[in-house]
């Protein structure tokens, strides 16, 4: 190679290195709106793909026993007649053939005294298994001596987003009191979750993940969340990263709350996770 060869490929290149630089964003869009036209390599996934599936995670929820003969039918008839409503409450023993039965025509529950500073919150007892608790069992304010006026209104004021530090000097209370009441709101709200939303039929499910800020912790995550546009109901959520395994976790929730013969039509943002998410636990 001689010495002027030498020079015109130093000078060609300084050329296309300035033209790179001057149209690279052009090049840039061209090139990504000629990979939009091309069609989609995408490769269905198996559920075998999912670590959730091959962990055997799935949403289960105890429902009581039906086919149960009436305790009144049973009971000798001796005895003060039942004098406190009983309806809504169940006995919360899992060996009681009355676990989870809240009709008081069929239950075995009576008034088992009061307890409290004030003598207002009601006890109950099973007749059937000898199982004693009060009326706040299953509920954020067991074993709590807080004022429930005071519960109720600083979890409102929370869920409309007053600061923590505003309710501290209001009620008087700390901060760790006022976390751990809200700790105890959003347990109650998750087991009220997993009983509610099973066994559900939806024609239409929207799926997207939202960047969000953990206030307190000082972390940041991706909130994953599948709902219903028709009624706005969030049957689904998973706070993560941003990955295939993420999308997997969410899906996977969703398909064990929907009915087994329930596919809705899916509408995301076009992640390519998703894609193989659903193909996982949906088929192809």
């Amino acid at each position: 190679m001689n010495l002027s060869s030498l020079v015109v490929g130093i000078v060609i290149g300084m050329v296309l290195w300035r033209l790179w630089r001057q149209h690279k964003r052009k090049l840039r869009r061209w090139w990504q709106k000629k990979q939009e036209r091309l069609p989609r390599q995408w490769h269905p996934k198996s559920e075998e793909a999912c670590a959730e599936c091959q962990h055997g995670v799935e949403v289960r929820v105890v429902r009581p026993k039906q086919a149960v003969k009436a305790w009144h039918d049973q009971k000798q008839k001796r005895g003060k007649p039942k004098q406190l409503t009983t309806a809504g409450f169940a006995c919360p023993c899992r060996e009681c053939v009355y676990f989870g039965i809240t009709d008081a025509t069929v239950h075995a529950l009576v008034g088992y005294g009061k307890i409290g500073k004030t003598k207002t919150i009601q006890r109950w007892r099973c007749q059937a298994c000898g199982v004693t608790f009060s009326c706040r069992r299953g509920t954020p304010l067991y074993y709590l001596k807080s004022d429930p006026a005071q519960v109720n209104l600083v979890l409102w004021f929370l869920a409309e987003g007053v600061d923590v530090s505003v309710l501290v000097r209001y009620t008087g209370r700390r901060e760790a009191t006022v976390a751990r009441w809200l700790a105890r709101a959003g347990q109650q709200s998750e087991r009220w979750h997993q009983v509610l939303f099973v066994g559900l039929s939806l024609a239409l499910v929207q799926m997207d993940e939202l960047y969000v800020r953990i206030r307190g912790l000082g972390e940041r995550g991706w909130l994953w969340l599948a709902m219903d546009p028709v009624s706005k109901a969030m049957p689904s959520l998973h706070l993560g990263g941003r990955k295939a395994e993420d999308a997997y976790a969410l899906v996977h929730d969703l398909k064990h709350r929907l009915q087994p013969d329930c596919v809705p039509a899916f509408s995301t943002d076009g992640l390519r996770s998703y894609f193989y998410a659903l193909t996982a636990h949906f088929g192809h």
